[in-house]
């Protein structure tokens, strides 16, 4: 094309881009690429048509866009404004691409006739040619390809591949720095799909299957049984959980008959819909399962988990190794019923997709730019070609295996190898040493940042008689033993706290800023509720990011399960006017820092009245915006043992007091604390405790303390524990230690064990938090790492021959059950401790050691191991300890402080009524211990063998089939005798509960004079009517979570409470009686039942903070279109009117009536 006919500024008709690639096959990730093509292009050019060319032309009539065939391809270059390679896996030399896959014409060469063969044309034309992220996998390259590879390349205008061994091998074929490394496209595909319609074509094919729950998709594609035989054998813990089976890739065979049949929960597409469709059905799930790689990135870029067949090792498939949420199924724990319960669940994309995202957009601005410099001269590289083909020839006639384009002399292929080999090696230190160079980098920026914030604070001090002051204090007492113990006796209390506050606060400036600038730049974060789980609020006595410790990983495991946790820490401000900070630090978890009225030390004093007030009205103020309805309390340290025990009162919130460490003997903890812990230990609803030694402590407080003892994140150890180059640099051996370098470790013990054995190197690992290291710091076979990042501690922990736990023997470190040993046995390493009395019990697995020629003699012991056996038994004993177990330990405890409440349903037809009342108690209901008993009086529409259906999935869900339509008072009796809750719900079926529905009821009965509680609601016949503004249920629940906050506690009494939903406590209805069974189908049992309670004492109220939406009459309505309804109606009055005279007919409110 001259360039006098390329597209100019001037043009009225669109950009004409060619696309080359496998697009008229039914792949899933092969027929996305023109689609984000398309929008990529045109936010960027205006007015773009991207034209797909592969072997067969297609029409959009039955296919998601047209394809043109590549036998017009030569016809219609001279009409291109560029050609775009890929992307997907095409740089191939194999045949067999998929079953059956050829060109519709000899003379189009297979493979490359829809990659190489345009790319050349293209140069030819002198037309821009990109290679827009393709792949190569695992493929070899033919001798006889090699010329025209480089030419292709050389001749492009940009080439980009979509992962490291691509861009390895074409780096031989191009000039230096020509092939960029970057994301798959399709990494991008979370902004695609924002706002975009196939959303609700993927919703509304969701209701046509009746796939309204939860659920997961599976590939319907063969090596997936192990996961298949999981979910039969487990299906019982994962009750709630439906499984959509999927053709990803039908031209590749995939196919139903590839699955179990037995598979229970299973749904399957009628036909195959389009990528986008496809897209959406996977980001809306909450797991995926299977082989294809374009699964894989979709789901990952919803926060979908990911359990794959592939190996993670191998090709484009690297690129998912980096994700945490990546779970390849040859890890899977057959034997453990929670491994696909406690990994399934979306949650908030991980980091690597926003960096993916910033990568591609600079991706496709580079693409633009090839595009709009319009014409290439092809030329010297086309004259090159044709001065070497000769020769080429030539020599792939005479020895076509030792031909390397561009070469001086042959080689033979094993040479080839082992050059390819070398460089790939040293390209892989290079890029080790650019990423360690901007580490270094990034970090000599932070800390010339925590530089000027010092130095401006010193600047402060040097001009502040009162700073020089504190300050000169605080060193005398820190450097003289004898100062400290004289201040002690001779200053007063409140001087020694005013100077301890003015010190911390200095302290606390840096840390602000150092907070202040991990903050995320937008709007305050507010995240959504998570449905089913009561809130998490954390009251803990590190930050986040100091150390991954139990506090971290106890709390992970709260948020996989479901629960948002809100982690306080104290040593974060808000920026003066603000009520509260947050940020998010994981999943479901997020970091807050509470606006108190002044600093003071957390570790010396109690909560001073002052912060007291201070975090109740900051707490308040999120608790409004973050709509923190029920929660439960963890407490860390004892500071928060004032304002937790006011959470505790105030809100009904439950109180657990984790108890990690023997802190009478901690060093610097004041006494005010351990004042206050006994106070907290006392009070706790919960306390759980790290150690026996802590266990026998507080039991004689609190009868309700359990043992859970800390533990490993199993599946991240044993998969992240893999070679590396992190110690790659130090001679064998190398006797490890991380965590913190503190007051509690034998400093001289190291000392001792590093100067006897120079020839050992000694690797620690953490943060340093004392002065004197008793000189190892200047020993050169010691290497202190300083902090690093918990995803490294497997990698280190891979390179360690020998692990130590060198603590001093106190009673602090012998109530320590280590967190370190579980990690160390996790890869079965061994082990030499001291005799930590809370590690005796894993006499058989360490190796305990009390002098220091003892210990040096037990590493030496260590380090000669040869007992394959013990290693797999430190291994289990890791897995048998991981922090889920931890998790479901404390979960257990926590259930048991929950009395529990039976649900009562009554159903009588209406299935989808039924269905949907059910259904929103399991995604609303947080109060963790209910049972639903469902009484059927003889429904004829489905509606049983729809209960027998969700019964299989929930498993607090009972079933009483009545042969005959018993009424509501009969038929609720009938499920009262069979509850075994201490609190009763009568709910009608045609009822969806809200968010606190129960919980605020619950609250309500608390008062020992509320005999029956009731929630506001939409519809019904008295004051508990209140306006709404909704017209669908998402606005509901939006509506509901608004008034019930607004409302929050507020109660008013009533003479009436109808029973669409009501709630007791069993011992008030044991007392009362059953309902009356006289009012036979239904009518003024409410009425009844009401003035039965009044006349017994007992106050009816109506809660405003609970909501639950009536649709109302859904079971009379038949009775009322024959008539019947009114003479049941005139019968049950007559009725009730001889048990208490007149009724008096309801009216619904005219103003509100708070308590």
């Amino acid at each position: 094309m001259s360039k006098s006919e390329s597209h100019s500024a001037g043009d009225q008709r669109p950009w004409r881009v060619g696309i080359f690639g496998t697009f008229d096959v039914q792949n899933y990730g092969d027929l996305l690429f023109p689609i984000i093509a398309q929008m990529e292009l045109s936010k960027r050019l205006g007015a773009v048509e991207v034209i797909p060319f592969s072997y067969n032309a297609k029409s959009s009539n039955d296919w998601p866009y047209n394809v043109t065939s590549l036998t017009d391809f030569p016809s219609k270059v001279h009409e291109l404004d560029a050609i775009l390679i890929g992307g997907g896996f095409l740089i191939r030399f194999d045949k067999a691409v998929a079953p059956g896959y050829m060109p519709t014409e000899d003379w189009i060469h297979h493979p490359t006739g829809y990659w190489l063969t345009p790319a050349l044309i293209g140069a030819q034309h002198g037309i821009p040619v990109i290679w827009n992220a393709p792949g190569m996998h695992c493929n070899d390259i033919p001798p006889w390809s090699h010329g025209l590879l480089s030419l292709a390349l050389k001749a492009s205008a940009y080439v980009a591949v979509r992962d490291e061994p691509s861009q390895q091998v074409l780096r031989q074929f191009s000039e230096d720095g020509q092939v960029k490394h970057v994301p798959d496209t399709a990494f991008a595909m979370g902004l695609y799909l924002q706002g975009h319609p196939a959303k609700e074509e993927a919703r509304q094919l969701r209701e046509q299957l009746g796939l309204m729950k939860p659920y997961v998709i599976i590939q319907v594609t063969q090596n997936l049984n192990a996961l298949t035989d999981h979910i039969k054998r487990f299906r019982a813990q994962l009750p709630d959980l439906s499984f959509l089976l999927l053709r990803v890739g039908p031209v590749l065979n995939d196919h139903e008959s590839f699955i179990d049949r037995e598979l229970p929960g299973t749904y399957r597409l009628p036909e195959w819909p389009s990528p986008l469709v496809l897209a959406a059905l996977i980001g809306e799930s909450e797991g995926v399962a299977g082989h294809s790689y374009h699964l894989a990135i979709t789901a990952l870029c919803a926060g979908v988990p990911v359990f794959t067949s592939s190996t993670l090792s191998l090709g484009k498939f690297t690129a998912l190794s980096k994700f945490h949420t990546v779970y390849p199924l040859s890890t899977l724990a057959v034997d453990d019923p929670r491994w696909l319960a406690d990994r399934i669940g979306r949650k908030t994309p991980s980091s690597l997709i926003a960096e993916a995202e910033t990568k591609l957009e600079q991706h496709w601005s580079q693409v633009v730019e090839a595009i709009q410099a319009r014409c290439m001269d092809s030329r010297p590289a086309l004259n090159a070609m044709w001065m070497s083909l000769p020769a080429l020839l030539e020599g792939n006639q005479q020895a076509p295996e030792e031909a390397i384009a561009g070469s001086p002399a042959p080689v033979s292929r094993g040479e080839a190898m082992g050059l390819r080999q070398t460089i790939a090696q040293l390209e892989q230190e290079l890029g080790l040493s650019k990423d360690i160079i901007a580490s270094r980098d990034t970090g000599i920026a932070w800390l010339r940042s925590e530089v000027e914030v010092i130095q401006r604070t010193l600047e402060q001090r040097r001009r502040s008689t009162r700073y020089l002051l504190v300050d000169a204090l605080m060193l005398l007492a820190d450097r003289s033993p004898l100062a400290r113990k004289l201040g002690n006796w001779v200053i007063p209390s409140r001087l020694k706290n005013q100077l301890h506050a003015e010190s911390f606060k200095n302290q606390l400036a840096g840390q602000v800023h150092a907070f202040q600038k991990r903050q995320t730049a937008g709007k305050p974060l507010f995240p959504d509720v998570c449905n089913g789980k009561m809130d998490i609020v954390c009251l803990a006595n590190i930050e986040w990011s100091a150390r991954h410790q139990r506090p971290q990983h106890m709390m992970s495991q709260f948020a996989a399960h479901g629960h948002r946790v809100f982690y306080v820490a104290r040593s974060i401000i808000p920026a003066q006017g603000e009520a509260y900070v947050m940020r998010q630090v994981a999943p479901h978890v997020y970091e807050i820092g509470l606006a108190f009225h002044s600093s003071e030390n957390f570790y010396a004093q109690k909560m001073s009245p002052d912060n007291l007030r201070a975090a109740q009205e900051s707490f308040s103020r999120l608790a409004r915006d973050a709509k923190i309805r029920e929660a439960l309390v963890v407490v860390h340290l004892s500071y928060w043992a004032t304002w937790a025990i006011e959470l505790q009162k105030n809100r009904s919130w439950k109180l657990q007091y984790d108890c990690m460490d023997e802190w009478a003997d901690f060093p610097d903890i004041g006494q005010p604390l351990i004042d206050e812990e006994e106070v907290l230990v006392q009070k706790a609803d919960l306390v759980t405790v790290t150690a026996s030694l802590l266990e026998k402590k507080w039991k004689t407080k609190n009868a309700h303390c359990v043992l859970v003892r800390n533990g490993v994140e199993f599946d991240f150890f044993s998969s992240h524990c893999v070679k590396n180059d992190l110690l790659a640099h130090l001679k064998k051996p190398v006797i490890g230690f991380y965590g913190a370098l503190a007051p509690w470790v034998d400093f001289a013990l190291l000392h001792h064990l590093a100067s006897q054995r120079p020839q050992w190197n000694f690797v620690l690992v953490g943060d340093c938090f004392v002065k004197d290291l008793a000189g190892i710091d200047r020993l050169p076979n010691v290497h202190l790492t300083g902090r690093k990042p918990y995803e490294d501690m497997p990698r280190y922990l891979h390179g360690f021959d020998v692990c130590l736990i060198p603590f001093k023997l106190n009673q602090v470190t012998h109530a320590v059950d280590p967190v370190k040993f579980y990690e160390y046995i996790s890869a079965g390493k061994p082990v030499v401790s001291v005799p930590l009395e809370e590690m005796a019990i894993y006499g058989e697995y360490v190796y305990f050691a009390s002098e220091y020629g003892d210990f040096l003699s037990k590493v030496e012991a260590a380090l000669t191991e040869d007992d394959p056996l013990l290693v797999r038994r430190r291994i289990e004993l890791a897995r048998g300890n991981d922090w889920h177990h931890r998790y479901l330990s404390t979960a257990q405890a926590l259930h048991a402080l929950y009395a529990k409440c039976s649900i009562i349903v009554i159903s009588y037809n209406n299935a989808e009524l039924t269905r949907q009342c059910i259904e929103s108690i399991v995604a609303r209901t947080t109060y963790p211990n209910y049972e639903v008993i469902v009484v059927d009086n003889a429904s004829q529409d489905g509606s049983r063998d729809m209960l027998r259906a969700l019964q299989r999935q929930i498993r607090s869900l009972k079933l009483i089939f009545n042969d005959s339509n018993r009424g509501f008072a009969a038929a609720n009796n009938q499920g009262v005798a069979q509850a075994e809750g201490d609190y009763v719900v009568l709910l009608n079926n045609d009822t969806v509960v809200t968010n606190d529905w129960l919980e605020a009821l619950l609250r309500h009965l608390q008062n020992r004079q509320v005999g029956l509680a009731g929630p506001v609601t939409n519809s019904i016949g008295n004051e508990a009517k209140i306006a709404v503004d909704y017209g669908d249920l998402e606005q509901m629940h939006e509506f509901a979570a608004r008034h019930t906050l607004e409302h929050a506690g507020r109660h008013f009494d009533i003479s009436v409470l109808a029973m669409f939903c009501v709630a007791m406590r069993r011992e008030v209805f044991d007392e009362i009686g059953a309902l009356d069974e006289a009012f036979g189908i239904g009518m003024f049992e409410d009425d009844d039942y009401c003035r039965r309670l009044q006349a017994a004492g007992y106050r009816t109220v109506c809660a405003e903070d609970s909501f639950v939406h009536h649709y109302g009459q859904a079971s009379f309505k038949k009775l009322m279109d024959s008539g019947e309804y009114q003479a049941i109606w005139e019968r049950n009055q007559a009725y009730f009117e001889s048990k208490w005279g007149p009724w008096t007919p309801h009216t619904h409110r005219t103003e509100t009536r708070p308590s």
